[in-house]
């Protein structure tokens, strides 16, 4: 799958942290509310989360420079941030035009007259229907939301057409559950492993911990009471001590926790750790 990084829009002072832009790779049936946007692109959660209802529509409209910006839904879930939205007016172009880099540019917020954004990734805009859609999903930087949070996000450039179109979308709290253990540490003769908790949402498992492995270079394997392995992959910087699996846990009774420590390319399996997730 194509992708294209935006890091280099540093240099225009938006400093980005890993977001890149995937390509939508479906024609969608219609303009993009709850629904339709999620079949047709890449984002997993989206998809899943829209279909058990979990995703709040928006209908947030900014105008600027003869084109009108709408946000059109908005979801959290523990971890992750996803808003779609379209946009309509003249002069708008996509990323098949040659003289477009982007699809549009955006930040999230400005201090010290610096411009970021959290890591993350976007859909290129697909036209349909007269309007130009897509969707962005960036990673909450904290392991908290705040109760009544607003998403801030200004586009300035949308299809090639510079601008401000600039929102503060609230965002709804799905239900989490956190999930501890007494005896919670894994350990062999050089190294540490703490589990400080297991955080439950509608689509991921997030496991906070402590460890006293040099620069944090972890893997895990999540094993359910069925002995079926959950996932694999992980959405995690080294020594952030915290690591997000885009899956779900089903009827699972309990998870068994694997910490496997990685040096040099030698796999360690640390001791693994039960944690019991009936009242989930």
């Amino acid at each position: 799958m194509k992708a294209v990084s935006i890091a280099s829009m540093a240099a225009s002072l938006i400093l980005v942290s890993g977001f890149i832009f995937s390509p939508i790779t479906k024609v969608l049936a219609s303009v993009p509310v709850i629904g339709s946007i999620y079949e047709s692109l890449h984002f997993k959660m989206g998809k899943n989360l829209e279909a058990k209802n979990l995703v709040t529509e928006v209908d947030q409209t900014v105008s600027d420079n003869g084109v009108n910006v709408t946000i059109t839904s908005v979801y959290y879930d523990g971890v992750y941030i996803g808003i779609t939205f379209k946009a309509n007016g003249e002069g708008l172009k996509s990323f098949d035009s040659k003289d477009l880099y982007m699809d549009y540019d955006f930040y999230l917020y400005e201090t010290d007259g610096m411009k970021y954004n959290w890591t993350g990734s976007g859909e290129l805009l697909q036209k349909v229907d007269g309007y130009y859609v897509s969707a962005i999903e960036v990673q909450y930087p904290d392991k908290q939301l705040p109760k009544d949070f607003t998403f801030p996000i200004t586009f300035t450039n949308m299809g090639g057409v510079d601008g401000t179109w600039q929102f503060d979308i609230p965002v709804t709290h799905l239900p989490l559950n956190t999930f501890t253990i007494e005896n919670n540490t894994s350990q062999d003769e050089k190294y540490s492993f703490t589990l400080e908790s297991v955080v439950l949402g509608e689509t991921n498992i997030r496991l906070d911990y402590t460890t006293s492995i040099p620069m944090d270079f972890l893997n895990f394997k999540i094993v359910d009471d069925k002995g079926n392995e959950l996932a694999e992959d992980t959405h995690r910087t080294h020594g952030s001590e915290s690591a997000v699996y885009e899956t779900g846990i089903g009827d699972t009774k309990y998870l068994v926790i694997c910490p496997i420590n990685r040096i040099e390319g030698v796999d360690t399996e640390l001791e693994p750790l039960k944690v019991d997730v009936q009242d989930k």
